[in-house]
């Protein structure tokens, strides 16, 4: 079975391949583009407050606020599948890395 490969530039996740981006910034008609990649932690108290505080700020803030109140605990529960291995007496921290850009009009 072949796999659909994800874009790597998607308007929801961002672009994850600085070549696709600056082509992407190029293509807009910016010039002088310098892309330069930052790595850190992501600290929340919680699992719990990752998952609510993503989702109020988010698309999903509707159909959670309508849908049953399994749905929240369901969505906690299938990040800290994910996430657990993150978390060190509660506190959930986890590497992220993004692009910064800049560039000339």
């Amino acid at each position: 079975m072949v796999k659909a490969q994800q874009p790597s530039c998607a308007p929801h996740l961002g672009c994850r391949n600085a070549d696709e981006l600056a082509a992407l910034v190029r293509n807009a008609g910016f010039q002088a583009i310098s892309i330069h990649q930052h790595v850190g932690t992501v600290r929340f108290p919680s699992i719990e407050a990752l998952v609510l505080s993503y989702v109020a700020g988010s698309p999903l803030a509707g159909p959670v606020s309508q849908a049953s109140n399994t749905v929240p605990a369901a969505l906690v529960a299938a990040v800290k599948d994910t996430l657990g291995e993150y978390t060190r007496s509660g506190e959930l921290a986890f590497p992220i890395a993004a692009h910064l850009l800049g560039a000339r009009a």
